[in-house]
């Protein structure tokens, strides 16, 4: 299977999104082609959230996109996961990328 190309239009965040989650979606063997713009939509708001983590609303859209690309184990929407010092979402923060913050 040839890997989808990502939208140009990805900075490092969304890349780095976009790259967990197909990655992810492959490894347990739930990727399909068709699935290529709900990961291009997962990819883009989780870069967004990086850079403005709010509101509740969003992180729970991306946790619930992340369990459906298979980042997260089912029932993980069920909670809120663990935020960091910085304000952002454990688990987006790593879909991402981004590295943990300085202590």
């Amino acid at each position: 299977m040839t890997a989808p190309v990502p939208p140009p239009d990805l900075d490092d965040f969304g890349l780095s999104a976009w790259e967990n989650a197909y990655r992810s979606a492959v490894e347990h063997r739930i990727w399909r082609p068709e699935f290529c713009i709900g990961l291009a939509a997962l990819a883009r708001v989780a870069s967004s959230y990086i850079r403005d983590p709010e509101p509740a609303e969003v992180r729970r859209l991306l946790r619930q996109s992340m369990i459906d690309f298979a980042v997260l184990p089912a029932g993980a929407a069920d909670f809120l996961g663990e935020v960091r010092p910085d304000g952002i979402d454990a688990d987006i923060a790593a879909l991402c990328g981004l590295a943990p913050p300085a202590p």
